[in-house]
């Protein structure tokens, strides 16, 4: 039923800033803007837009989305999240550009995620005939990430958030890593045959630790954090380096306004009906998080704030679950 992570919405507090390190720094190109927010994609991508910046009074995670397959889906996922007693409401098409109707639930971690099935893509004909969205390097500017890769939040309750995620929504678990009484402190899910698409790990409340774009190659990897450091921009948290887990090479950076970006290159195809993988505890801190590279900073153990906006309307309509 459910593709992929298809977007993330982030709060920022000057678009202006926003747009200067995103589309000059990083590359993302803009699809559509307004006085409230910019929807911005990777050059690689096919979706019109993956990265959704509104302009608020604080910085953090307003939502994320997965497609998918088919229009009807979105009715059975109405249906399944009233059964479960989960807030929920419906955006019309064309409420967020480039898309058809979306299902905005509340999950039970306390996150807003969006589910949807027409996204509309970027043209991919021009005068010479066929060409594919990443066929114009020679227009290109900043680091240049691929596409969007993942998601990685915190919750409060563990146990509840992976009954949502591998039960409910039917989500495979790639890796996780559990503590000394075998009880699982992170998962790493997906419904793609790669890592993961979202990444779950116990706190003390609703967090969210960073989005990943992904980069060609880890040549590129490391060509981002020239680039970045060459023009000025001092944002690397952390990195570069590799995780044991997922085998990614990574590079942590932050936003003007401190959002946490992973550039992400490497990661593996493997079915989603195999075991995951299991860390202990020992095994994370020892090689799960680093397989070579520096210790991470203090500051990378904090998650950012999950801003609850998008489901702010009145009782009735959170409930709905007729279909406009």
């Amino acid at each position: 039923m459910i593709n992929r992570l298809s977007h993330v919405e982030l709060a920022v507090t000057d678009l202006d800033a926003a747009k200067r390190f995103y589309c000059e720094a990083l590359g993302f190109l803009t699809s559509t803007e307004s006085d409230r927010a910019l929807w911005l994609r990777a050059p690689d991508e096919f979706d019109v837009w993956s990265l959704k910046l509104t302009l608020d009074h604080e910085p953090g995670l307003l939502a994320f989305g997965f497609r998918v397959d088919r229009e009807d889906s979105l009715d059975a996922l109405a249906a399944l999240h009233h059964s479960l007693a989960l807030p929920l409401r419906w955006l019309a098409a064309g409420e967020e550009p480039g898309r058809g109707r979306m299902l905005r639930v509340r999950a039970p971690g306390g996150h807003v995620v969006n589910f949807e099935h027409a996204i509309d893509e970027v043209s991919m004909r021009g005068p010479n005939g066929p060409h594919l969205p990443m066929r114009h390097t020679h227009r290109r500017g900043g680091v240049a990430p691929t596409r969007l890769d993942h998601v990685n939040v915190r919750v409060a309750d563990l146990e509840a958030a992976l009954g949502y995620w591998q039960g409910a929504l039917a989500f495979a678990a790639s890796e996780i890593q559990v503590d000394a009484d075998g009880h699982t402190q992170r998962a790493w899910l997906r419904r793609a045959p790669f890592s993961h698409d979202i990444a779950v790990g116990r706190g003390r409340t609703a967090g969210f630790h960073h989005v990943a774009y992904a980069m060609r190659d880890s040549g590129a990897l490391i060509g981002a954090a020239d680039l970045l450091s060459d023009a000025g921009w001092a944002v690397i948290e952390y990195g570069p380096g590799r995780h044991g887990i997922t085998d990614a090479q990574f590079l942590y950076i932050r936003d003007p306004d401190g959002n946490r970006i992973e550039l992400y290159a490497g990661d593996y195809v493997r079915d989603l009906d195999r075991p995951p993988l299991t860390w202990t505890i020992d095994e994370y801190q020892s090689r799960g998080l680093l397989w070579w590279g520096q210790a991470p900073p203090v500051s990378f153990l904090d998650a950012g704030a999950v801003l609850d906006r998008a489901l702010v309307s009145p009782a009735p309509d959170m409930e709905e679950v007729v279909s406009p």
